[in-house]
């Protein structure tokens, strides 16, 4: 029945587990293209660095205060995970993503150093700790973009 709801995150259960919520859901996600390298700066609510030499051309999110574990129950592609965000934009606090899905959020496109990336497929399983960047790219996407990945 969850599966058959509208959207792309689907939030089976989520339980407080002190300053931290333990949540299980099903995600759906189609392919993700690279972002244009430019962040979006917003001055109400801006988060991450505001400069860096290190570009990876992929729109991410960071979640600060949940930790994330991905099982791949179909399809394939590339997790991008690491860096940190070039000027982005933090999730309003009274939107559905920070009071009910992720908590406090900031996204934008990852830079700087530590950044990596790694296929996926079918069961396989991944693990996103706090404050951790991730995103997800099509399998055979280019992942060298201006900066390096």
């Amino acid at each position: 029945m969850v599966n058959e709801l509208p959207g792309v995150d689907r939030q089976v259960v989520s339980r407080d587990i002190s300053k931290l919520n333990l949540s299980v859901g099903i995600i759906h996600r189609g392919p993700v293209e690279r972002a244009s390298g430019q962040s979006t700066p917003n001055p109400d609510r801006p988060c991450g660095v505001t400069s860096s030499n290190r570009n990876s051309n992929a729109r991410s999110i960071m979640h600060y205060d949940q930790t994330e574990t991905y099982y791949i129950a179909s399809g394939s592609g590339a997790l991008v995970t690491g860096g940190t965000i070039l000027s982005g934009n933090a999730f309003a606090p009274d939107s559905n993503a920070t009071s009910v899905l992720n908590g406090p959020s900031c996204g934008g496109v990852i830079v700087g150093d530590w950044i990596a990336n790694h296929d996926y497929s079918s069961w396989d399983s991944a693990w996103l700790a706090r404050g951790v960047c991730a995103c997800r790219l099509p399998v055979g996407a280019s992942r060298s973009g201006s900066g390096s990945l």
